[in-house]
């Protein structure tokens, strides 16, 4: 669910992690969610804590609520992808994707 929607199909948007997701049981430096783009702004654990702008080292944890910012594609993308090589593989193609949309901005940054 986005929270703000922005320019360009960018969004802060809300992800709960359920036990089978991707997400589930590793650390931020682990998932390296930047390089598809995403980034963590905030992690709203089930038991009520807050963890704003977490650290690389934080685990997400089953019922938590993340609070991102990135391509609301990707974002949805993230919510569907299941533990498994499947999921790493989905992970993959997010970085190389994520990789010629950089060189796209930076070919519109030097016009």
């Amino acid at each position: 669910m986005a929270i703000l929607q922005l320019e360009g199909g960018y969004a802060v948007s809300e992800l709960l992690v359920e036990p089978n997701d991707w997400l589930a049981a590793r650390t931020l430096i682990e998932l390296r969610l930047p390089q598809e783009g995403v980034l963590v702004l905030g992690i709203h654990r089930a038991e009520g804590a807050y963890l704003g702008a977490p650290t690389a080292d934080m685990e997400i944890r089953a019922g938590d609520t993340l609070i991102l910012y990135g391509p609301v594609e990707r974002i949805e993308e993230l919510d569907q992808r299941r533990r498994g090589k499947k999921g790493d593989e989905a992970h993959q193609e997010a970085v190389e994707e994520h990789e010629g949309d950089l060189e796209e901005q930076e070919q519109l940054d030097e016009q």
